[in-house]
């Protein structure tokens, strides 16, 4: 995709836990993660091509929010994304919003071959 990363779609949907084990198996991958605006363009561009919805590395817990990587999301980032109150642990991309999901989604697995800043 046009932010440099490289992300593997698998046929199955899954919840976000599996989804992130689905991941974490293929080597040098992870459950995707869009804390860039680069990265969040890619994803917009690519749900607005496939019409789908997909789980991303994004839990509330402890009532704030948490990419992947442990890093808090910011309020100024969340109110971009437009994040209000959730009740549910995880946090879904589709139809140009974000929200929360307890469901099985489709997800991108997400790959850094160039070396870039996650």
């Amino acid at each position: 995709m046009p932010d440099g990363f490289l992300y593997v779609e698998p046929v199955a949907m899954a919840i976000h836990l599996d989804a992130r084990i689905f991941c974490s198996k293929i080597p040098g991958h992870r459950l995707a993660m869009f804390k860039t605006e680069a990265q969040k363009q890619a994803l917009y561009a690519l749900s607005a091509r496939t019409g789908r919805a997909y789980n991303i590395d994004l839990t509330f817990s402890g009532g704030n929010l948490y990419w992947g990587d442990g890093t808090q999301l910011g309020d100024a980032e969340r109110q971009s994304m437009d994040l209000g109150k959730t009740g549910k642990p995880d946090m879904k991309y589709d139809g140009g919003k974000f929200s929360e999901t307890d469901h099985s989604k489709n997800f991108l697995c997400q790959a850094n071959p160039n070396g870039l800043d996650w």
